[in-house]
């Protein structure tokens, strides 16, 4: 950590958040598929959920009167969007929601390592980085796009119960409780990025016998699950349709696909290396400098494992389905706070110089983006 830079004047958190919700607006506007300036989002996981949710503002009940096989929370979110005149429209501004979320958990990292300034900077690289990444081309709305604010902040707790001891608080445990109980009822297998490091958790706090922290933590955290999940449950019990939440969210998720060969797990791993040169080069070069950085801290090589273990999992059950391995992008925050690192570190820019680069380094981003963007197509299609 570079205490020096990180000593230096903080901004407002409002004033970070609504510079993340500018750069989240207009990378959405852009080059999001729900993007008014876009014909419609073509994608068919995007299409099923507005079915579902359609049906849902309707009557029907998710499961019971209509197959699919993700989350009842897509369903009522979808359900919601469906209430406006323009279902889409709405979906954006979750979408940008969500995304500015993203961002300014990522910014909170990166304020551990360098000043306000540079941090920001963090913010159209990142957005770069994704929207220039072959896992969401052929989809948006994705369920793991909207899983990324959720692990970012749980990242960022994480880290800071690693590098700091610093315990969770009653509030952070109920909102580390909320997360889990939208992933598991969003889309339980998603679950895979938060397991491992709160194994961690749990193995460190019974070595340092920190049993009643414990014991507090886990129980407050089971009450924000169970917050997620009480009003899910009553909703299908009282549309006695109970059985088919379970039947087709829990058995039909676990059984009906296909098993996996090893010719597919072959194929999955290959698919990583084709993400996207940008978040391949970021995701791997800031897990490998993490860890070198970190590792008589046993942060990295924590950090390390964690990271391997979300990578065989997906390869093993993400059956050459690209945009599965965008659960993996917080990663890439770490290799573009240690590039950031290294240009503050050679350039010695000043308060007011770095205030300028800051200043022209959006536009540039944007141009580039808007040169390279794989996108671009969907701005071309014919009305």
């Amino acid at each position: 950590m570079n205490q020096k830079q990180t000593n230096t004047k903080s901004l407002s958190p409002w004033i970070v958040y609504l510079i993340c919700l500018g750069f989240s607006t207009v990378f959405f506007l852009c080059f999001g598929f729900n993007s008014p300036i876009h014909t419609f989002n073509t994608d068919h996981d995007y299409q099923w959920f507005m079915t579902m949710g359609n049906g849902l503002v309707h009557g029907k009940i998710p499961y019971r009167d209509l197959f699919e096989q993700k989350g009842p929370i897509v369903y009522f979110v979808t359900a919601f969007c469906c209430l406006f005149p323009k279902p889409g429209i709405a979906m954006l501004f979750i979408e940008i929601i969500s995304m500015s979320l993203f961002f300014f958990f990522a910014y909170r990292i990166c304020r551990k390592t360098l000043n306000s300034y540079f941090s920001l900077i963090l913010i159209p690289i990142l957005a770069f980085t994704i929207f220039t990444s072959w896992c969401r081309i052929f989809s948006a709305a994705t369920i793991e796009e909207f899983a990324l604010p959720i692990y970012t902040y749980f990242l960022l707790c994480w880290l800071e119960f690693l590098q700091e001891k610093r315990h969770w608080n009653w509030i952070r445990a109920l909102c580390l409780g909320l997360c889990f109980g939208i992933i598991f009822w969003t889309k339980y297998t998603l679950l895979y990025f938060m397991i491992v490091p709160m194994i961690i958790w749990l193995i460190i706090s019974l070595r340092r016998r920190q049993y009643k922290i414990l014991l507090m933590n886990t129980f407050i955290t089971l009450a924000g699950v169970l917050i997620i999940s009480t009003p899910i449950i009553i909703f299908y019990t009282l549309n006695h349709a109970l059985d088919d939440l379970f039947h087709v969210y829990f058995f039909l998720n676990l059984t009906a696909y296909s098993s996996t060969t090893f010719v597919k797990l072959c194929t999955s791993f290959g698919l990583f290396f084709t993400i996207g040169p940008l978040l391949l080069i970021f995701m791997l070069w800031g897990v490998i400098a993490f860890t070198i950085k970190h590792w008589r801290e046993r942060s990295g090589k924590l950090l390390l494992i964690a990271f391997l273990i979300n990578f065989a999992l997906l390869v093993y059950s993400c059956k050459n389905i690209m945009y599965y391995y965008a659960g993996l992008i917080p990663y890439a925050i770490f290799g573009i706070i240690d590039l950031l690192e290294l240009i503050s570190k050679k350039t010695k820019l000043n308060k007011t110089q770095s205030k300028d680069f800051y200043s022209l380094q959006p536009w540039l981003i944007c141009t580039l983006h808007t040169l390279f963007s794989i996108n671009n197509r969907m701005g071309t299609r014919q009305r």
